[in-house]
């Protein structure tokens, strides 16, 4: 049920996919902007080092050799690295800014959109009244702010494990039929812990909007009752692969053309689908339609 209605909600309420294109556009310019600034030492040692042939090397393999395509991108890496570790002394701040560029400057922008998106869903299935996405964005700026700082720091394990996911895969990279096999291993491993991501957080911004509750409440209150806390993570998992998915399908097949569409849809969907749980386990009434209440309490 959780999940078959937020996919309707996502539906009935496409206008905040184009609302979020927006603000993602602007988060993704910032984004490449400081990361070229700050990533400008990196560049041109990798330019006087010839890393330009390796990548050279990788798109002639994709075409003419194949099977070496993946030890390829493995060997392209581990040239990066080895080029990068001699070289610390001299790109060491840059090293340090791009993360910090990366994984916390996005993060924290991407959660503050994630937190805009809540209230401005929440305020419309709970009483079907509308909120400006830049009016939120300019009015609530407290609560996002204190919002995206506390779900930085619980992501950030999070992040690390994907990390070491993808580290892990690039190793293997040297053997064709583990490359493959690898990927299936890796959506595998990257859903469940997206899904642990899910369900350890789906209440934070709702506790916030309704309660006006911090990080640490808001997540010590998922574990009250473990029969809820699988229910949200076993709907979790449906969710992450329907977002995998429909952005490789759709990637695929439009070119990345069609991922300005799906991109922002799959954060509108994990948005809708963490109020949803969050309205199901605290057994609370939502509008589905401006003609349709779901009573929660009927339901459980």
């Amino acid at each position: 049920m959780i999940y078959k209605n937020s996919m309707k909600l996502l539906s009935s309420n496409f206008s905040l996919v184009w609302k979020h294109l927006a603000y993602t556009l602007i988060r993704l310019a910032i984004i490449i902007g400081l990361v070229l600034l700050v990533s400008h030492p990196i560049v041109k040692l990798l330019r006087l080092e010839g890393f330009a042939y390796s990548l050279k090397v990788i798109g002639e393999n994709l075409y003419t050799n194949f099977p070496a395509f993946f030890s390829s991108i493995k060997n392209a890496v581990l040239i990066f690295c080895d080029i990068i570790y001699a070289h610390m002394s001299q790109v060491w701040y840059s090293v340090i800014l791009f993360f910090i560029c990366i994984f916390g400057v996005n993060t924290f922008l991407k959660n503050a959109g994630k937190y805009v998106l809540s209230f401005v869903a929440h305020n419309k299935f709970t009483s079907l009244s509308k909120c400006g996405y830049m009016h939120t964005f300019i009015t609530k700026f407290k609560d996002i702010f204190a919002y995206s700082a506390g779900r930085l720091i619980i992501d950030f394990p999070f992040m690390a494990l994907k990390l070491l996911y993808f580290i892990a895969y690039i190793m293997v990279l040297d053997n064709l039929i583990l490359s493959f096999v690898g990927i299936s291993i890796l959506i595998i491993v990257g859903t469940i812990t997206s899904a642990a991501q899910f369900s350890l957080c789906h209440n934070f911004a709702a506790e916030k909007i309704v309660n006006g509750n911090g990080a640490i409440k808001s997540v010590t209150s998922a574990f009250n009752n473990g029969k809820d806390y699988w229910r949200v993570f076993s709907n979790g998992i449906i969710v992450v692969l329907t977002i995998i998915v429909v952005n490789a399908v759709i990637g695929v097949f439009t070119v990345g053309a069609g991922l300005l569409i799906t991109v922002p849809a799959s954060m509108v969907l994990s948005v809708i689908y963490e109020l949803v749980s969050y309205y199901c386990v605290r057994n609370q009434r939502y509008y589905l339609s401006p003609s349709i209440i779901v009573d929660t309490n009927k339901l459980n």
